[in-house]
């Protein structure tokens, strides 16, 4: 990663189909069931965003082959919040777990 940003403070390290930046993330949060199945291998089948207190959290919930999991991101802005979700799904370290709630 480098210190490059665009004119909305993302990184330009965000890269989606060719593009940098706030359009590249604009294409990923447009795009995420597409992305979480690229990237992911799985089925997303909902998600909520909500304001925790000192931020944004996203709970993803997806299925794998009838397994229900679930998955959460969080930024301290809902901005932050898609580049953290983005980071952590390109870079694999996004973390399932079994939807204990299903």
């Amino acid at each position: 990663m480098h210190d490059e940003v665009d004119e909305y403070g993302i990184s330009t390290d965000v890269l989606v189909r060719g593009r940098r930046g706030m359009v590249a993330l604009g294409l990923f949060i447009g795009e995420l069931e597409k992305e979480i199945a690229i990237h992911g291998g799985l089925t997303l089948t909902g998600y909520t965003v909500s304001r925790q207190p000192g931020g944004w959290r996203i709970v993803l919930r997806a299925d794998r082959n009838g397994q229900h999991l679930v998955a959460f991101a969080g930024g301290r802005t809902l901005m932050g919040l898609y580049r953290n979700l983005y980071y952590d799904l390109y870079n694999s370290i996004l973390r399932w777990r079994v939807d204990r709630f299903k």
